[in-house]
């Protein structure tokens, strides 16, 4: 189930907009920009609904600071019960996904919510369609590289070279098809030899890598 953080400082408006998504959603609340920035963190939410004009972090604040603290864009919604086209321009200008006027309507919430939850998910198949080797499931072999090299260099630890000695042969005498069965056994005991933290890719027919 998709995360949704809730930020407001009012807890009617918490209470009313996780009565409307709750059902769909998982929900985690914050009644503050602070707060927010620490639930961010520890739950890592699809999308972020908050109001727009708080007291000591307003809402424009918080998106800068969540942006910073990820690697990915954040989707995120503004609540405000201000009318002025200049929040409304504004909060589009630093990347807001949507913005909803309070009081807002049931359906007009949930509505505009599924809206960008279909996009991610749609951005998440095609990012996972670049990156993965369709067979297998591990990265493919320029996701490999880049990934891995990018976890090396911040972290120790150890790079693994995996390979089928004398796999053409399994092809050649048995046929593809049971050759394929042998590398999906393969990577499902690469799988379980590795951490949940560690990455592995397929780096050609029957080579692998581990990190």
């Amino acid at each position: 189930m998709r995360k949704i953080l809730i930020v407001d400082d009012e807890q009617v408006m918490l209470v009313l907009a996780r009565r409307i998504l709750s059902p769909k959603y998982a929900i985690v609340m914050a009644k503050s920009g602070e707060e927010a920035i620490k639930l961010f963190e520890a739950e890592k939410p699809d999308l972020v609904l908050s109001d727009l004009l708080m007291p000591e972090m307003d809402g424009y604040e918080l998106q800068q600071i969540l942006q910073e603290k990820s690697s990915e864009s954040v989707p995120i919604i503004f609540m405000t019960a201000d009318e002025s086209d200049d929040s409304e321009s504004k909060g589009f200008a630093v990347g807001a996904a949507d913005y909803i006027r309070k009081p807002f309507k049931a359906d007009v919430l949930l509505k505009r919510v599924d809206n960008i939850m279909d996009n991610l998910n749609k951005i998440h198949g095609l990012t996972a369609a670049a990156t993965t080797d369709p067979m297998t499931g591990l990265l493919n072999k320029s996701s490999a590289q880049k990934q891995i090299g990018e976890l090396a260099a911040k972290f120790p630890g150890a790079l693994m070279m995996i390979d089928l000695d004398s796999f053409k042969l399994v092809n050649d005498i048995y046929g593809h098809g049971m050759g394929d069965g042998i590398l999906i056994s393969l990577v499902e005991l690469i799988k379980k030899i590795i951490r949940a933290d560690d990455l592995a890719g397929r780096m050609g027919g029957d080579e692998f890598i581990a990190y």
